[in-house]
Protein backbone atom coordinates (compact mmCIF):
# COMPACT_ATOMS: atom_id res chain seq x y z
CA UNK A 1 0.00 0.00 0.00
CA UNK A 2 1.43 3.65 -0.78
CA UNK A 3 1.81 6.27 1.17
CA UNK A 4 2.02 9.88 0.16
CA UNK A 5 4.65 11.84 1.96
CA UNK A 6 3.55 15.46 3.01
CA UNK A 7 4.89 18.25 4.80
CA UNK A 8 2.37 17.84 7.64
CA UNK A 9 3.58 14.26 7.57
CA UNK A 10 7.23 15.32 7.70
CA UNK A 11 6.61 17.97 10.91
CA UNK A 12 4.61 15.69 12.99
CA UNK A 13 6.99 12.79 12.70
CA UNK A 14 9.63 15.37 13.70
CA UNK A 15 7.51 16.88 16.60
CA UNK A 16 7.48 13.64 17.68
CA UNK A 17 11.17 12.24 17.83
CA UNK A 18 12.91 15.57 17.67
CA UNK A 19 14.68 14.76 20.77
CA UNK A 20 15.79 11.76 19.86
CA UNK A 21 17.38 12.53 17.06
CA UNK A 22 19.03 15.72 19.11
CA UNK A 23 20.49 12.65 21.53
CA UNK A 24 21.67 10.52 18.57
CA UNK A 25 23.16 13.75 16.76
CA UNK A 26 25.07 14.33 20.55
CA UNK A 27 26.26 10.87 20.84
CA UNK A 28 27.46 10.86 17.35
CA UNK A 29 29.36 13.83 17.70
CA UNK A 30 30.94 13.10 21.02
CA UNK A 31 32.31 9.90 19.54
CA UNK A 32 33.55 11.41 17.05
CA UNK A 33 35.13 13.74 19.22
CA UNK A 34 36.88 11.45 21.27
CA UNK A 35 38.07 9.21 18.51
CA UNK A 36 39.74 12.04 16.43
CA UNK A 37 41.44 13.27 19.53
CA UNK A 38 42.46 9.84 20.64
CA UNK A 39 42.94 7.80 17.60
CA UNK A 40 43.74 10.08 14.80
CA UNK A 41 47.15 11.45 14.62
CA UNK A 42 48.33 15.31 14.92
CA UNK A 43 49.53 16.87 12.14
CA UNK A 44 51.98 19.61 12.10
CA UNK A 45 52.66 21.67 9.25
CA UNK A 46 56.16 23.70 8.18
CA UNK A 47 55.47 25.99 5.47
CA UNK A 48 57.55 28.88 2.94
CA UNK A 49 56.52 31.34 0.26
CA UNK A 50 58.40 31.06 -2.70
CA UNK A 51 58.50 34.28 -5.37
CA UNK A 52 59.72 33.37 -9.49
CA UNK A 53 62.23 35.63 -10.13
CA UNK A 54 61.94 37.56 -13.77
CA UNK A 55 65.25 36.33 -14.62
CA UNK A 56 64.61 38.04 -18.34
CA UNK A 57 64.99 41.85 -17.70
CA UNK A 58 64.09 43.13 -20.93
CA UNK A 59 60.53 42.09 -19.97
CA UNK A 60 58.45 43.41 -17.15
CA UNK A 61 56.26 40.86 -14.73
CA UNK A 62 53.65 43.23 -14.22
CA UNK A 63 52.36 42.42 -18.04
CA UNK A 64 49.65 39.86 -18.31
CA UNK A 65 51.12 37.83 -20.53
CA UNK A 66 53.74 37.22 -18.30
CA UNK A 67 51.37 36.60 -15.50
CA UNK A 68 49.29 33.70 -17.69
CA UNK A 69 53.37 32.37 -17.49
CA UNK A 70 53.69 31.87 -14.34
CA UNK A 71 50.87 29.56 -14.25
CA UNK A 72 52.86 27.21 -16.28
CA UNK A 73 55.96 28.11 -14.55
CA UNK A 74 54.74 27.24 -11.06
CA UNK A 75 53.42 23.72 -12.15
CA UNK A 76 57.03 23.51 -13.19
CA UNK A 77 58.89 24.63 -10.44
CA UNK A 78 56.55 22.83 -7.77
CA UNK A 79 57.19 19.37 -9.92
CA UNK A 80 60.95 20.26 -9.76
CA UNK A 81 60.50 20.78 -6.08
CA UNK A 82 58.89 16.97 -5.81
CA UNK A 83 61.11 15.28 -8.35
CA UNK A 84 63.48 12.40 -7.36
CA UNK A 85 66.80 14.80 -8.00
CA UNK A 86 66.20 17.63 -5.17
CA UNK A 87 64.32 15.03 -2.83
CA UNK A 88 67.29 12.73 -3.20
CA UNK A 89 69.58 15.25 -1.97
CA UNK A 90 67.29 16.59 0.71
CA UNK A 91 67.11 13.13 2.12
CA UNK A 92 71.29 12.76 1.77
CA UNK A 93 71.89 15.96 3.23
CA UNK A 94 69.56 15.45 6.52
CA UNK A 95 70.94 12.19 7.17
CA UNK A 96 74.69 13.92 7.19
CA UNK A 97 73.77 17.10 8.68
CA UNK A 98 70.81 16.32 11.15
CA UNK A 99 72.90 15.28 14.29
CA UNK A 100 74.85 18.43 14.69
CA UNK A 101 71.61 20.48 14.44
CA UNK A 102 71.03 22.63 17.97
CA UNK A 103 68.73 24.98 19.29
CA UNK A 104 68.99 28.54 20.50
CA UNK A 105 71.00 27.37 23.83
CA UNK A 106 73.44 25.28 22.20
CA UNK A 107 71.62 21.59 22.94
CA UNK A 108 70.74 19.32 20.07
CA UNK A 109 67.71 19.84 18.19
CA UNK A 110 66.64 16.87 17.28
CA UNK A 111 65.92 13.45 19.78
CA UNK A 112 67.72 9.77 19.06
CA UNK A 113 63.86 8.77 17.53
CA UNK A 114 63.70 11.97 15.41
CA UNK A 115 67.12 11.31 14.31
CA UNK A 116 66.16 7.43 13.66
CA UNK A 117 62.95 8.87 11.07
CA UNK A 118 65.15 10.84 9.51
CA UNK A 119 67.54 8.06 8.54
CA UNK A 120 64.99 6.52 7.25
CA UNK A 121 63.59 8.90 4.62
CA UNK A 122 63.51 8.39 0.84
CA UNK A 123 62.08 10.63 -1.67
CA UNK A 124 58.88 9.28 -1.83
CA UNK A 125 58.48 9.55 1.91
CA UNK A 126 59.11 12.91 1.66
CA UNK A 127 57.20 13.85 -1.60
CA UNK A 128 54.26 12.26 0.22
CA UNK A 129 54.36 14.95 3.08
CA UNK A 130 54.69 17.86 0.61
CA UNK A 131 51.38 20.01 -0.18
CA UNK A 132 51.55 22.97 -2.63
CA UNK A 133 49.16 26.21 -3.53
CA UNK A 134 49.64 28.66 -6.20
CA UNK A 135 47.79 32.16 -6.62
CA UNK A 136 46.37 32.47 -10.08
CA UNK A 137 47.25 36.73 -9.63
CA UNK A 138 50.52 36.21 -8.24
CA UNK A 139 54.33 34.87 -9.00
CA UNK A 140 54.18 33.42 -5.19
CA UNK A 141 53.14 29.91 -4.89
CA UNK A 142 53.39 27.93 -1.27
CA UNK A 143 54.82 24.66 0.06
CA UNK A 144 54.72 23.40 2.80
CA UNK A 145 55.70 20.44 5.11
CA UNK A 146 53.41 18.10 7.16
CA UNK A 147 53.94 15.45 9.90
CA UNK A 148 53.20 13.96 13.31
CA UNK A 149 56.26 15.55 14.38
CA UNK A 150 56.72 19.52 14.11
CA UNK A 151 60.79 19.19 14.33
CA UNK A 152 61.18 16.69 11.41
CA UNK A 153 58.51 18.68 9.74
CA UNK A 154 60.44 22.10 10.28
CA UNK A 155 64.09 20.49 9.71
CA UNK A 156 62.80 19.42 6.12
CA UNK A 157 60.91 22.24 5.19
CA UNK A 158 64.11 24.21 5.89
CA UNK A 159 66.26 21.98 4.05
CA UNK A 160 64.07 21.79 1.02
CA UNK A 161 64.51 25.83 1.10
CA UNK A 162 67.91 26.11 1.61
CA UNK A 163 68.67 24.33 -1.52
CA UNK A 164 65.51 24.58 -3.70
CA UNK A 165 66.47 27.51 -5.22
CA UNK A 166 69.63 25.62 -6.83
CA UNK A 167 68.09 22.52 -7.82
CA UNK A 168 65.39 23.85 -9.65
CA UNK A 169 67.92 26.63 -11.15
CA UNK A 170 70.06 24.02 -12.52
CA UNK A 171 66.81 22.06 -13.79
CA UNK A 172 64.73 24.99 -15.41
CA UNK A 173 67.77 26.57 -17.22
CA UNK A 174 69.15 24.09 -19.75
CA UNK A 175 72.75 23.58 -20.02
CA UNK A 176 72.50 24.84 -23.47
CA UNK A 177 71.16 28.37 -22.64
CA UNK A 178 73.80 28.27 -19.53
CA UNK A 179 76.69 28.02 -22.03
CA UNK A 180 75.36 30.54 -24.33
CA UNK A 181 75.09 32.75 -21.38
CA UNK A 182 78.74 32.57 -20.44
CA UNK A 183 80.18 32.20 -23.68
CA UNK A 184 78.12 35.79 -24.08
CA UNK A 185 79.36 37.26 -20.59
CA UNK A 186 83.09 36.02 -21.33
CA UNK A 187 82.69 37.91 -25.17
CA UNK A 188 81.49 40.90 -23.47
CA UNK A 189 84.20 40.84 -20.63
CA UNK A 190 86.93 40.45 -22.69
CA UNK A 191 85.77 43.10 -25.23
CA UNK A 192 85.48 45.27 -22.74
CA UNK A 193 88.41 44.69 -20.42
CA UNK A 194 90.64 44.64 -23.98
CA UNK A 195 88.96 48.49 -24.85
CA UNK A 196 87.17 46.89 -27.75
CA UNK A 197 89.93 45.74 -28.86
CA UNK A 198 90.22 41.44 -29.44
CA UNK A 199 90.87 39.08 -32.02
CA UNK A 200 88.21 36.76 -33.25
CA UNK A 201 91.52 34.15 -34.72
CA UNK A 202 93.32 33.78 -31.46
CA UNK A 203 91.61 30.77 -29.61
CA UNK A 204 91.94 31.01 -25.58
CA UNK A 205 92.02 28.41 -23.43
CA UNK A 206 89.52 27.66 -21.04
CA UNK A 207 91.81 27.76 -17.79
CA UNK A 208 92.76 31.43 -19.30
CA UNK A 209 89.39 32.10 -19.60
CA UNK A 210 87.96 31.34 -15.96
CA UNK A 211 91.19 33.08 -14.34
CA UNK A 212 90.44 36.09 -16.00
CA UNK A 213 86.80 36.07 -14.82
CA UNK A 214 87.84 35.10 -11.62
CA UNK A 215 90.22 38.40 -11.86
CA UNK A 216 86.58 40.26 -12.47
CA UNK A 217 84.68 38.18 -10.43
CA UNK A 218 82.32 38.32 -13.66
CA UNK A 219 80.50 36.00 -16.09
CA UNK A 220 80.56 32.77 -13.62
CA UNK A 221 77.21 34.36 -11.65
CA UNK A 222 73.64 32.76 -12.17
CA UNK A 223 70.62 34.32 -11.36
CA UNK A 224 68.36 31.59 -9.52
CA UNK A 225 64.91 31.20 -10.75
CA UNK A 226 63.10 31.01 -6.99
CA UNK A 227 63.73 33.06 -4.31
CA UNK A 228 62.40 31.93 -0.75
CA UNK A 229 60.61 35.08 0.80
CA UNK A 230 58.95 33.35 3.54
CA UNK A 231 61.40 31.00 5.81
CA UNK A 232 59.27 27.86 7.36
CA UNK A 233 58.47 27.69 10.97
CA UNK A 234 58.65 25.26 13.60
CA UNK A 235 54.99 24.70 14.18
CA UNK A 236 53.19 25.43 17.46
CA UNK A 237 50.09 23.74 16.84
CA UNK A 238 48.53 20.79 14.88
CA UNK A 239 46.88 21.41 11.40
CA UNK A 240 45.04 18.38 11.41
CA UNK A 241 42.65 16.75 12.33
CA UNK A 242 39.92 19.66 13.06
CA UNK A 243 37.98 18.04 16.18
CA UNK A 244 35.24 20.86 16.37
CA UNK A 245 34.93 20.69 12.49
CA UNK A 246 34.75 16.62 12.21
CA UNK A 247 32.12 16.54 15.31
CA UNK A 248 29.86 18.80 14.62
CA UNK A 249 30.12 17.36 10.69
CA UNK A 250 29.00 14.20 12.27
CA UNK A 251 26.44 15.48 14.29
CA UNK A 252 24.48 16.71 11.79
CA UNK A 253 25.07 13.24 9.51
CA UNK A 254 23.88 11.20 12.62
CA UNK A 255 20.70 13.71 12.76
CA UNK A 256 19.86 13.08 9.08
CA UNK A 257 20.17 9.37 8.96
CA UNK A 258 17.89 9.17 12.44
CA UNK A 259 15.16 11.37 11.22
CA UNK A 260 14.67 9.41 8.20
CA UNK A 261 14.93 5.96 10.23
CA UNK A 262 12.30 7.27 12.60
CA UNK A 263 10.07 8.89 9.56
CA UNK A 264 9.99 5.46 8.27
CA UNK A 265 9.20 3.44 10.77
CA UNK A 266 6.00 6.02 11.11
CA UNK A 267 5.21 5.33 8.14
CA UNK A 268 5.36 1.67 8.47
CA UNK A 269 2.83 1.96 11.52
CA UNK A 270 0.46 4.33 9.49
CA UNK A 271 -0.13 1.99 6.78
CA UNK A 272 -4.13 0.29 7.74
CA UNK A 273 -4.46 -3.28 6.90
CA UNK A 274 -6.04 -5.00 10.03
CA UNK A 275 -8.92 -3.94 12.53
CA UNK A 276 -6.34 -3.10 14.63
CA UNK A 277 -4.59 -0.31 12.74
CA UNK A 278 -7.65 1.12 12.47
CA UNK A 279 -8.34 1.33 15.86
CA UNK A 280 -4.86 2.82 16.71
CA UNK A 281 -4.62 5.71 13.74
CA UNK A 282 -8.19 7.02 13.69
CA UNK A 283 -9.28 6.79 17.01
CA UNK A 284 -12.92 6.80 16.32
CA UNK A 285 -15.58 3.57 16.67
CA UNK A 286 -15.86 0.83 14.07
CA UNK A 287 -19.49 0.37 12.48
CA UNK A 288 -18.33 -2.89 10.36
CA UNK A 289 -15.77 -4.19 8.53
CA UNK A 290 -15.40 -4.68 4.79
CA UNK A 291 -15.30 -7.99 4.51
CA UNK A 292 -12.61 -9.97 1.87
CA UNK A 293 -12.74 -13.06 0.09
CA UNK A 294 -11.32 -15.08 -2.91
CA UNK A 295 -12.62 -14.57 -6.18
CA UNK A 296 -10.85 -18.11 -6.93
CA UNK A 297 -12.23 -19.84 -4.20
CA UNK A 298 -16.20 -18.94 -4.81
CA UNK A 299 -15.88 -20.22 -8.56
CA UNK A 300 -14.12 -23.55 -6.95
CA UNK A 301 -17.18 -23.73 -4.75
CA UNK A 302 -19.71 -23.03 -7.78
CA UNK A 303 -18.26 -25.88 -10.02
Amino acid sequence: MNHEISFPTLLKTFKKCWWKVLIVALCAAILMLVFTICFIPKKYSSSMEVYIINTNTSYDYTTSSLLSANDYLINDYIAIMKGDRMLKRVCAELKAEASTYTDKSGAPFLNEQQLEAIQRLEPPHIRSMLDSAADDDSSIFGLSVSHTDPKLAYVIARKIAEISPEEVTDVAKSKINERASMAEDIYNAMDFFNDGKHNENVEIAEEDILKYLESYNIGLSRQDCISIIIEPKLATSHDSPNAPVLSILAGFAAAIIAYVIFLLLSLSKSVIVTEEDVKRTLKYPMIGVIPHWSISGNKSTKN
